[in-house]
């Protein structure tokens, strides 16, 4: 691969801070990927996290580089538990970014470095399959599945979300939003789902992903792409847990 001026700024494109006055979630997106597939299993599209991977996926019914991947279940994908290798690491980011196919299938191509359910590891080709499950299963967009079923319900208008050449919009991050409109998201979990007395997502999966399916660093747990921690008031000695999302730069909810 040779890189030029114009590869360097494609990359530098998907690395921007901000569009217009909205800012970029970074991985924070990530917990918001982890309603919309919540809301796409509430309202049928997606029948079960134990669904098989593959199944929503057209790009990887006729060529897989693992036999393997035959046992990935979305259930997977939002535990970070694939055994697909981090995209984050070795520069794998890069040539994804500056590569001219779909991002699906450039990380259905890459063999899996563990079965799937055996091993946590952090990595935004996860959220991007699940960006591509939604898609596939409600037959629109990401961006526009959350338009219609959380953000308008929310009030939120303003948003942007940088997709790959292939229309799938990009599930580790690169969603732009207000500050505002992201604590709307976080008043939503809070209110178990319910925003306005309507519900937006079943109490059931903000119970569901707010569960620890892993250990992870600096007393960090891990549920459906939300960061879980135990803390203890001082004052009182009452112990409870905290839920939050998380991305590069401070982007918190």
């Amino acid at each position: 691969m040779f890189i030029t001026y114009e590869s360097i700024g494609k990359a530098r494109r998907y690395l921007n801070d901000k569009h217009s006055d909205l800012f970029n979630l970074r991985s924070a997106a990530k917990s918001i990927i982890s309603i919309l597939a919540g809301i796409a299993i509430d309202r049928g599209y997606i029948k079960s996290i134990e669904d098989r991977v593959l199944d929503y996926l057209p790009q990887g019914r006729t060529q897989i580089s693992d036999e393997r991947w035959k046992d990935l279940k979305i259930e997977h994908l939002l535990t970070m538990k694939s055994g697909i290798p981090p995209i984050e690491s070795g520069g794998i980011v890069l040539k994804m970014i500056l590569s001219d196919g779909d991002w699906v299938k450039f990380i259905l191509d890459l063999p899996l470095e563990c079965e799937p359910g055996e091993k946590f590891v952090y990595n935004s080709a996860n959220t991007h399959l699940l960006s591509a499950i939604i898609t596939n299963a409600a037959g629109m967009s990401t961006l526009d599945f959350a338009k219609e079923f959380l953000f308008a319900p929310l009030g939120i208008k303003e948003v942007y979300w940088e997709k790959d050449s292939k229309g799938i919009n990009f599930g580790g991050g690169n969603l732009f939003m207000s500050q505002y409109d992201l604590a709307k998201i976080g008043y939503l979990f809070l209110n178990n789902g319910v925003w306005d007395n309507k519900m937006i997502v079943s109490k059931q999966w903000v119970e569901q992903s707010l569960k620890s399916y892993h250990e992870w660093i600096y007393g960090f747990n891990y549920g459906y792409l939300w960061y879980l921690k135990n803390e203890k008031n001082e004052k009182t000695g009452e112990e409870y847990i905290t839920y939050s999302a998380s991305g590069a730069g401070g982007q918190k909810i």
